[in-house]
């Protein structure tokens, strides 16, 4: 499924198809702010969840319900309730990534 990639269309008042999440990437080059280094992330965000892969960093990603905890204070990545969620959203990411540099 082709979804919409410009937000031209959704200020216009032609929808077309939205998404159902987005990608968010944040790369730290504050090289004289020694506390930023190796803080680049990707995440994806729904209606719902956020899951936050770090890059430099393994074994801490981060998964919030944000219906439930909008303010993002209980990391629920390590839940086994989550863990279908955490896989889906992670793939949905890999997806987005590859999507955003034309894969």
């Amino acid at each position: 499924m082709i979804y919409s990639k410009s937000l031209k269309n959704i200020l216009s008042g032609k929808f077309g198809i939205l998404r159902n999440s987005f990608l968010i990437e944040y790369v730290s080059y504050e090289k004289p702010m020694t506390w930023l280094v190796n803080t680049s992330y990707k995440a994806i965000r729904t209606k719902k969840y956020k899951y936050i892969h770090w890059i430099h960093h393994q074994d801490v990603d981060e998964l919030y319900d944000l219906s439930h905890d909008p303010y993002e204070l209980t990391n629920l990545i390590k839940g086994p309730d989550h863990q279908e969620i955490a896989i889906e959203l992670r793939s949905e990411l890999v997806k987005l990534v590859a999507e955003s540099v034309g894969l």
